[in-house]
């Protein structure tokens, strides 16, 4: 008789810890949302790292339906801080976003929002590059320019035309 008194006595033991337990992986997450904007997944990646996978879930749900989380919102200012730091490819702002967690749907909506000019980043990362390559013979440079490119995420046509046209008078 004793053993089903103390299974009772360890349920409301851990029932009663578990808000406890929300309440500090709460006020971790809000630290963490204070700092910058997350995606659902980072958030809870970095909340794994001290709190119950049960907990983090009934956080991250209460987050979002507080509308203090949004993958959405995050990838918008992700996408707008990473432009603005480096020029870039759509396919490389699709990678780094899946690679913290951003569904496609969510990816493709703030994309159109968004909506970067990717000519000019192309152009813009491509000039960059050059002014570092200007020591080189022009197919080295060639080689070096497109591999940058294809890194930053840029289409291999495009790529392929913008090095042309700038090195065009490059120096053989």
């Amino acid at each position: 008789m004793a053993a089903p008194d103390k299974t009772q006595n360890v349920k409301a033991a851990v029932k009663q810890a578990i808000p406890v337990e929300q309440k500090k992986c709460f006020e971790a997450a809000l630290k963490l949302l204070a700092r910058r904007e997350h995606s659902r997944h980072e958030l809870g990646r970095k909340l794994a790292r001290r709190f119950p996978t049960e907990v983090i879930e009934r956080v991250l749900d209460r987050l979002i339906g507080e509308k203090l989380l949004d993958d959405r919102r995050f990838a918008e200012v992700f996408i707008r801080d990473l432009l603005r730091r480096t020029p870039c490819g759509l396919r490389l702002i699709r990678r780094k976003l899946a690679e913290r967690g951003v569904s496609e749907d969510d990816v493709e909506a703030v994309l159109e929002a968004v909506t970067p000019d990717e000519t000019y980043q192309l152009e813009t990362a491509a000039r960059e590059k050059l002014a570092q390559l200007v020591s080189l013979k022009r197919d080295v440079a060639a080689r070096r320019l497109l591999s940058h490119l294809k890194r930053r995420g840029f289409p291999r046509g495009p790529a392929q035309s913008v090095a042309l046209e700038l090195l065009e008078d490059w120096p053989a």
